[in-house]
């Protein structure tokens, strides 16, 4: 038998911080000299997490257009055989709707566990999110946070240290069955993704009511604009160099043709 990969799982909701862990996680891998690969599941089709993490020149590998819990489930046993043995670890950002029932059952699986095994599983929660959250939304969350290894609140991240790290690699999930009725989350949430060709000033970035997350890029007059807006107010970061635009919306109700003429501003 080769060698035995761990498979680590970071979930939390719609824009809790898990991209930003993820971050400070694999800097952590780097300095001990392991190996890793990244798996990114985007709800929607626009791949602005597998972009964001490229940009630290890691290596990610893209399932999007759905949550590997349900319609990519396939899909996702079988990167996770074809990247078993080749790393230390493998890394999993789900959707932030991400139902982790069947992420036991694939891993459990005689194929994926020859090949690989539990490494940690972590929950990232942004407390400011609750009081937006509907009882469907804390449904979901419950179901990220029940079998967690782990909770790591938003505002910790930037604080630990190695040996934090060290301790939540092992952190491994503990599966426990949901007591209460699981939210179909396939119906409850829909996305949207744009590719708006346009130069935006930071005044002219339209303000989306409504929505969950957005989460991308757009077009600035020297740069681009990094948004990423989480059920919340948010500021766009301003990035010194042109990243193809594309955004992705997750809310519910979706008005895409509103969300088209909202950010269709003229071209200068």
């Amino acid at each position: 038998m080769g060698n035995i990969t761990k498979v680590d799982l970071i979930t939390g909701f719609l824009g809790a911080g898990k991209t930003t862990y993820i971050k400070r996680y694999i800097e952590y891998f780097r300095r001990e000299g392991k190996t890793f690969a990244v798996i990114e599941n985007e709800y929607g089709m626009a791949g602005i997490d597998s972009m964001i993490l490229a940009e630290s020149g890691v290596f990610v590998r893209e399932l999007s257009g759905g949550c590997i819990c349900c319609a990519l489930k396939t899909n996702f046993h079988d990167v996770l055989l074809s990247f078993g043995g080749l790393y230390d670890r493998i890394i999993i950002e789900p959707s932030g709707i991400f139902d982790p029932s069947d992420f036991f059952m694939i891993m459990e699986s005689s194929a994926v566990s020859a090949v690989c095994e539990y490494g940690c599983m972590v929950t990232v929660v942004d407390p400011a999110m609750e009081e937006m959250m509907t009882d469907d939304d804390k449904s979901v969350l419950a179901g990220e946070l029940l079998n967690t290894g782990k909770i790591i609140q938003r505002d910790e991240i930037f604080a630990l240290t190695d040996d934090d790290f060290a301790i939540i690699s092992n952190a491994k999930p503990q599966k426990r069955e949901l007591t209460i009725s699981p939210v179909d989350h396939t119906t409850l949430f829909q996305s949207c993704t744009l590719y708006p060709n346009a130069v935006f000033e930071e005044d002219e970035i339209p303000h989306v009511a409504n929505v969950w997350r957005i989460k991308g890029y757009l077009k600035a007059n020297d740069g681009s604009w990094l948004i990423n807006y989480a059920g919340g107010s948010h500021k766009p970061e301003k990035i010194n160099r042109e990243i193809t635009p594309m955004i992705n919306i997750i809310g519910r109700r979706l008005d895409r043709k509103y969300l088209k003429s909202l950010f269709k501003i003229r071209v200068k």
